[in-house]
This record gives C-alpha cells, sequence and structure tokens, in this order.
C-alpha cells in the first residue's frame, strides 16, 4: 500500500507542536499550557486510577515486558519516544548489547542521559529528532521498546512501516497503549475530543489500528488493563476509597487472568502487545 506523502507531512508538522508541548507538560499531569476541561479530565483521572489500581502496575507491567523480551544478550535495542526515561530504560540499557534512544525533545533526553549515567550507561546513543523524518536512518533493530507512543500518530500505516524498515529480521515490538475499541471509551473520547489541549496527537486504538498492526506484524502477545476492573471506577465516584479498593483489587486479579484472551481485549481500556516482524499474525485480536 502507498503511503500519501501528505500524511507523513502532517504527521511531522504535528509532531514539531508536540514537541513544543511536551517540553512544558507531560501526558498524564496539570499543566498550565492546558485548558481547563484537559486539567480537569486529569486531575479526575489521577485520582480513580490512585482508587482503581491496587497494586504496583508499573512493577507488574515491567515484570511482564520483560518476561517477554527475555535475554537481550547481543541484541540492538531502541526506545521509541524515549523522553525523560520509562521504567524500562536502565534496564534495556544495562542488560543490552547497544542502547539507542530516540525523543523529539533534546532537553527530555539530557535528563534520560543523566540518569543513564547514575545508573552506569555511559555509551547510549540518543537521538533528538523525528522518527519519520529522514534524519533518523539507523536499522537493524532487534526490539523496540514503544511505551505509550504509538498512539500519538494520526496515520498509523507511516509509523509502522518506518518501524519495521528500522527493525532486523524476526525482530520484536513492545508496546503499551490507550485503547477506544469499547462503545464506553469511544464514547467519552468523542465528547472530550474537542476541548482536549493535546488532542492532535492522541489516537487511541482502534479496530482500523489493530488491523493496520496485524498487516505488518505478528501480534504473539497481548495483555489488556482495565477490563473489569474499570467498572471500579464508577464505584469510586459513589462509594468510600476503601470499598473502592477491594472491589478493583478483585476484578484486577481476575483481568491478569482472563485478559490474554484476545476475544476480551475489545472492552478494555488499555493494552500492551507483543509484535513480531515478518511473520504471518497469530492472534487475531478484533474481528
Amino acid at each position: 500500500m502507498t503511503i500519501p506523502d501528505a500524511h507523513i507531512d502532517e504527521m511531522i508538522a504535528i509532531n514539531t507542536r508536540q514537541r513544543e508541548y511536551y517540553e512544558q507538560a507531560n501526558g498524564s499531569a496539570s499543566a498550565s499550557v492546558n485548558g481547563y476541561a484537559t486539567n480537569a479530565w486529569r486531575r479526575i483521572r489521577a485520582h480513580w486510577l490512585g482508587v482503581c489500581s491496587p497494586v504496583d502496575r508499573e512493577a507488574e507491567m515491567r515484570q511482564l515486558h520483560q518476561g517477554w523480551l527475555g535475554s537481550l544478550t547481543g541484541a540492538r535495542v531502541l526506545e521509541l519516544g524515549a523522553g525523560s526515561g520509562s521504567p524500562m530504560s536502565v534496564w534495556l540499557a544495562k542488560t543490552s548489547a547497544e542502547y539507542t534512544a530516540i525523543d523529539l525533545s533534546k532537553p527530555r533526553l539530557d535528563e534520560l542521559q543523566a540518569t543513564l549515567a547514575g545508573n552506569g550507561v555511559t555509551d547510549a546513543s540518543l537521538y533528538a529528532t523525528d522518527f519519520l523524518s529522514d534524519d533518523f536512518d539507523q536499522r537493524g533493530f532487534d526490539i523496540v521498546y514503544a511505551r505509550s507512543v504509538l498512539h500519538h500518530f494520526r496515520h498509523v500505516e507511516p509509523m509502522l512501516d518506518k518501524l519495521s524498515g528500522c527493525m532486523a529480521p524476526g525482530g520484536m515490538v513492545v508496546s503499551f497503549d490507550p485503547l477506544q475499541t469499547w462503545w464506553g471509551a469511544r464514547l467519552f473520547r468523542n465528547c472530550y475530543r474537542p476541548f482536549q489541549t493535546d488532542a492532535d496527537w492522541e489516537y487511541p486504538f482502534t479496530k482500523k489500528t489493530f488491523q493496520a498492526i496485524e498487516s505488518r506484524f505478528a501480534i504473539e502477545a497481548v495483555q489488556g488493563y482495565f477490563g473489569r476492573s474499570k467498572w471500579a471506577l464508577p464505584i469510586a465516584m459513589v462509594a468510600p476509597n476503601s470499598i473502592a479498593r477491594s472491589i478493583a483489587l478483585r476484578l484486577h486479579r481476575s483481568d491478569q487472568q482472563a485478559l490474554t484472551s484476545v476475544n476480551i481485549i475489545p472492552t478494555c481500556l488499555q493494552a500492551s502487545l507483543l509484535l513480531r516482524k515478518n511473520g504471518a499474525p497469530q492472534l487475531g485480536v478484533v474481528a
């Protein structure tokens, strides 16, 4: 399929605005550059997640992703949209043969470089540039780690093509992104989007996104989040936090067992994917 150059040019222009935004704010906290609706939603979301995430989700996700990747001995790793560092950055850099990070923002990469140096990593390669531009021409990566990155592209196909092109045969991608495959998420986001400060680069996965992914990668593993446990969110609005957290814990434990089922993933609010380059799709995530 031929990707229109206009789509790439459009996203590069959007990424310029995105860089300027993320040098003043982040994607989860209130900030002066945000409109009232965006700051209000982020405060509400932070409260809900504090109540309805009764376990250390960062530790769970880190364990999941490390288990998916296994040994990084001899591996060339690219962390896409690394920013000032993810919970996996130091581990990726210390255990791989070669670690490269790319982000739109140089100040954020400077923070990552300081963190890596403080953990004994002095040979990392950091690129402050747009992944879609011709400025980034590195190839042959065995692993791409993309946390909360892939949903920032309005036209996902050019990004997936560039991603595949920079990877070695059989290379793996680990991602984590929000979804709007569930009707409730679509309804909320459609109502919120006209008032959302960062709407130009926020495109949670839809069925079309999964179809684009499956046309280029094998989906080898998937873990959904906030499937059944999302129902603890409205409970937290009307019940004491202790009750909401107790319900959330039971539902979360159920989710961890059930949400590897591809038939349930479309009801989740977030998902991690393990993708493999050059293979027939193994899991039909969305019909």
